[in-house]
C-alpha cells in the first residue's frame, strides 16, 4: 500500500455573491480563498473508485479519458452535469462516492464538502420558504444533484480522473504515471453563517475567509 502524503494548503480563488437573507455568501461581494489539504493516496483513491464504478450500472459514469473539452469543463453553480447524481443512486452507492471524495481530501475537508451539500436545504427554504427571492432559472436547491464522474479506466493503468462536483463544491483529480493531480479545486459557501437570532452557528469555511481577510 503507497503511504497517504498530506499536501499543504491549496488557496482557490472563489467569487462573491450577494447577501443573502438568513446569511451573507462567502465572498460578500468581494474574491476570497479556500484553503484545503489534498491527501494524496493512489492506492486508496484507486480502490475507492474502482468500487464507485463496479457499484454503479449506469453509462453516464464513466467518460473516456480523451475527452478533454468534458475533463477540463469544471463549474460551481447548481446545473445539470455529465455523470451520476446523488438523486439517481442507492444509499449504498450514495455512500462509495462520498467514499471517493474521503480517499482524496483531509477528514476537515471532506467535512466542509458535507457541511456545504447540507446548506442547499438552507437555502431552499431562504429562496422558496417566503423569506428570500426564488431563483430566476427555476432550479431547486437540492443536496441530491452532486455528480460523480469517472474519466477512463480506473483499473487500466493508464492515466484516467475523477470529478465529484455540484454547487459550490468542485473537486477533480487526474491520476497518471502513480502521481495525483487535484485541481481544480473549488469550495464555496452559501450562506456563509447560519444564525440563530443574533448568534452565529455555522461558518463552513471560516478559516478560509478569516485567512483571506487578514
Amino acid at each position: 500500500m503507497q503511504p497517504l502524503r498530506r499536501h499543504g494548503a491549496r488557496l482557490l480563488r472563489t467569487g462573491g455573491h450577494s447577501p443573502g437573507v438568513r446569511g451573507r455568501h462567502g465572498g460578500s461581494g468581494r474574491r476570497s480563498h479556500v484553503l484545503v489539504e489534498v491527501v494524496e493516496g493512489v492506492d486508496r483513491l484507486r480502490e475507492a473508485a474502482s468500487a464507485l464504478r463496479d457499484a454503479v450500472d449506469d453509462p453516464r459514469l464513466v467518460v473516456p479519458f480523451e475527452d478533454e473539452q468534458e475533463r477540463r469543463n469544471w463549474m460551481y453553480w447548481p446545473a445539470p452535469r455529465q455523470g451520476v447524481p446523488f438523486s439517481d443512486m442507492t444509499a449504498d452507492q450514495q455512500q462509495l462516492a462520498y467514499g471517493v471524495v474521503a480517499a482524496v481530501l483531509s477528514l476537515s475537508a471532506y467535512a466542509k464538502v458535507t457541511t456545504i451539500i447540507g446548506l442547499e436545504e438552507v437555502l431552499r427554504e431562504m429562496e422558496l420558504g417566503g423569506r428570500g427571492r426564488r431563483r430566476p432559472d427555476g432550479l431547486p436547491r437540492d443536496p441530491s444533484k452532486y455528480f460523480s464522474t469517472l474519466f477512463g479506466d480506473v483499473a487500466g493503468g493508464g492515466p484516467w480522473g475523477w470529478r465529484f462536483e455540484g454547487h459550490h463544491v468542485s473537486v477533480h483529480v487526474t491520476v497518471a504515471d502513480g502521481e495525483v493531480a487535484s485541481t481544480p479545486l473549488f469550495f464555496g459557501s452559501n450562506p456563509a453563517e447560519v444564525r440563530h437570532g443574533d448568534r452565529v452557528i455555522l461558518r463552513p469555511l471560516a478559516e478560509e475567509e478569516d485567512t483571506a481577510r487578514a
